[in-house]
């Protein structure tokens, strides 16, 4: 009873770009973080990095490879032009020849399937790489006007904590107080002497057995009494067909029809029919309690040609806690059909506070059946949808059922049956909260 769910992470790079001098290289930074903006660290990541001429889709005339790992504060440094180069040289980069961009593609998990893409203009060209690939200098031209003050960048990552101061010396140890004096014992007292054990009487012979005796005469035989008045005539019902059968419905006498030839008598639901037993519908008394679900195909559990489902309670068992704030409950997680049960006994066992959800659910003997359980999220959700055929939810402005699914080890999937007619919502509350409890079967 183990739920699936897929998460997708998203990875943020704040990067700066640093020139280093020749050789042939550019150094390079980035901050990773995830969607929660929380750094990934001490990671390998895969990286691609291209350079394109001209836009920020322009021609590739540079790309490489490389395998970083971040550091404890989610950063990595790396030197374009010394990675494993797909195409192009690095060398032969003519950086007066226009406007160039850096494309970074990135795969957090260090391989090469790259999910995070960026591309940034180089807004200055590296003077020692520029003046490598440059020809003949010319007349240096008047200075330009200041440029517009830029946004400031994104705050960096925090620094991490100084080092503890050290600790300071231990006082000295007070003095032992004085130790009273230790009182006298007084005398012990003298033990009596042990009495002799007597000496254990023979036994006496076994006396002889009495004579049986005689058997008495029979005596005479009393008066017959007189005969009693005849009692009513029983209720049992006549047929009035030749074949009809009649069988006892717990309050009536029920009379079934009389069969064709080679037809089949049928028990189904606990009364004879003829022929193959009418499908089960959600809504009817079964098993101990009422069809909340049928199982369809793809649900599963679902076997084709057989019906199996889910059984409600005819009530709510009582409105009570979750119980284990705090508590993640290893194997408590199943959230589809068919994990219910699994879930109760894991909380069961991992949670020993009385009187929660699950113990109510999991102690409970009702119509004869003892396997009732706390139902999942989806087994819940079925039902909310058949709520109306089911019966007996409360279903007042805010009317929330447990579910036997933990969400983390503060809170657990509820679903909101209110509202008059229910909104339906499904949602994470928590576990310290009061709920409406509805156990459930399987069949």
């Amino acid at each position: 009873m183990k739920k699936t769910l897929t998460l997708i992470v998203a990875l943020f790079i704040n990067n700066c770009i640093m020139f280093a001098q020749a050789p042939q290289k550019m150094s390079y930074q980035a901050v990773i973080r995830n969607n929660s903006n929380t750094l990934v660290t001490s990671t390998a990541v895969g990286m691609q990095i291209s350079i394109l001429q001209g836009s920020a889709t322009g021609t590739n005339v540079y790309t490489e490879t490389q395998t970083p790992t971040s550091n404890a504060n989610g950063l990595v440094t790396i030197e374009i032009g010394a990675g494993t180069v797909v195409s192009g040289t690095f060398n032969s980069i003519n950086w007066g020849s226009g406007l160039y961009f850096i494309k970074t593609e990135t795969d957090p998990s260090g391989g090469t399937t790259y999910s995070i893409t960026g591309t940034s203009q180089l807004l200055s060209v590296p003077y020692a790489l520029y003046a490598e690939t440059s020809g003949t200098p010319g007349v240096v031209g008047a200075t330009g006007a200041t440029g517009i003050v830029g946004t400031s960048g994104l705050d960096g990552a925090t620094g991490a904590d100084g080092l503890a101061g050290a600790v300071g010396q231990t006082g000295t140890t007070g003095a032992d107080g004085t130790i009273g004096a230790t009182g006298t014992t007084g005398a012990d007292g003298i033990v009596g002497a042990t009495g002799a054990i007597g000496a254990t009487g023979s036994v006496g012979a076994t006396g002889v057995d009495g004579i049986i005796g005689s058997t008495g005469t029979t005596g005479a035989d009393g008066i017959v009494g007189t005969t009693g008045s005849t009692g009513a005539t029983g209720t049992f019902q006549s047929g009035s067909t030749p074949g009809e059968i009649l069988y006892w419905n717990g309050s009536n006498w029920i009379a079934l029809s009389p069969g064709i030839r080679g037809q089949n008598l049928t028990y189904c639901n606990g009364f004879p029919t003829w022929g193959a037993c009418p499908p089960l519908t959600i809504g009817e008394s079964y098993a101990g309690g009422i069809i909340a679900y049928i199982l369809q195909v793809g649900d599963p559990g679902y076997i084709a040609g057989q019906e199996h489902g889910l059984i409600a309670a005819p009530g709510d068992q009582a409105s009570a806690s979750w119980g284990c704030h705090g508590t993640l409950l290893t194997g408590a997680d199943g959230t589809a059909i068919g994990t219910g049960n699994q879930n109760t006994i894991d909380i069961m066992t991992g949670c020993v506070t009385a009187g929660i959800a699950a113990r109510l659910c999991g102690d409970l003997i009702l119509g004869g059946y003892n396997d009732w359980y706390l139902p999942s999220k989806d087994e819940l959700n079925k039902l909310f949808i058949n709520r109306i055929a089911i019966g007996g939810f409360f279903i007042s402005a805010s009317a929330n059922y447990w579910s036997s699914s933990e969400f983390n080890n503060n809170e657990v999937w509820i679903q909101d049956f209110g509202n008059g007619i229910g909104n339906g919502a499904q949602s994470s509350g928590s576990k310290l909260n009061t709920r409406y409890v509805r156990a459930v079967r399987t069949f």
